[in-house]
This record gives C-alpha cells, structure tokens and sequence, in this order.
C-alpha cells in the first residue's frame, strides 16, 4: 500500500527542485563557458588535427561561433525558464507556469539524451531537476483531484 504525497510535499519538491535547475544551469554554464572541456585543434594537417595538436579551453576562449554559442547556451536558457515556470507555479498555482515547464520537461528529456556524453552533460543534472520540478507539478494537481479518503492508482 503506497500513500500518496501530501500537496504541501508536492508544492515544496516543486519549488527547491526548480530552484536547483536553476542554480544547477548556471552553474553548467559557467563551467562550459572557462572550464577547459572543449578540444580545439591548434596544428591542423588538411582536414585532420595533427596527434598531440589539440588543447582543451573553454567556450570563451574557444573562438565559436554563433552555431556553438547557441548550442552550449540554449539549454541552460530552457533549465533556467523551466526552473523559473516551476517556482511561480509553486507559488500561485496558476496553470499558466505549466506551459514552460512542460517545454522544459520535453526539451530536458531531449538535451539528456542527446547530449549524454558530449559538452552539454554538464546540463543533464539541471535537467533532471526540471523534470523532478514538473513532476512535483503534476503530482500536485493529481492529488488535488483524488478524492479525500480515495485510493490512488486503482490498487491491485
């Protein structure tokens, strides 16, 4: 027999999870942008990079371009606006929030997959915690509409 999570549980886990996206995407981004986790090829042969040619910067000393920028910097833009969506949700409890938020959720799922061992890892906890935050929204509501004393999830 599972117990289902009070709505002030829901609304906490909601909250300190968007939080953690939040601090947790900064974070992200400051280490990509002067962490030294980004090969770039000094001594390059035609359109190979010569053996022991290559050095490790960050994204501000890289020379990327637009392309890059947008790359590296979009999914900490996506876990900081689901983070913030998360924490007004938490607070008002307007359906408004659940847009970003599910946005963020979809397109978290999306950056943890496809990013699983390249750069943007370092995104992957901040997504996670997106994902923690959605679920603490829809557990919310979802417990808001089970009746008092009601059994959730059918039993069996």
């Amino acid at each position: 027999m599972s117990q289902a999570l009070s709505a002030t549980r829901a609304i906490q886990l909601e909250r300190f999870a968007g939080v953690a996206a939040l601090v947790l995407a900064l974070a992200g981004l400051l280490l990509v942008l002067f962490a030294p986790i980004i090969p770039v090829c000094q001594t390059a042969v035609g359109a190979t990079c010569v053996s022991g040619g290559t050095r490790h910067t960050g994204l501000a000393g890289a020379q990327a371009d637009a392309g890059a920028w947008v790359v590296i910097v979009l999914p900490c833009l996506i876990a900081c606006a689901a983070g913030l969506a998360a924490v007004a949700d938490a607070r008002r409890m307007a359906r408004w929030p659940m847009l970003p938020l599910g946005v963020g959720v979809a397109l978290g799922l999306l950056v943890c997959t496809v990013a699983a061992t390249g750069t943007l890892a370092v995104y992957v906890p901040a997504e996670l915690a997106v994902m923690l935050a959605g679920y603490g929204a829809v557990l919310r509501r979802w417990n808001r509409k089970t009746p008092a004393g009601g059994e959730v999830g059918g039993g069996g």
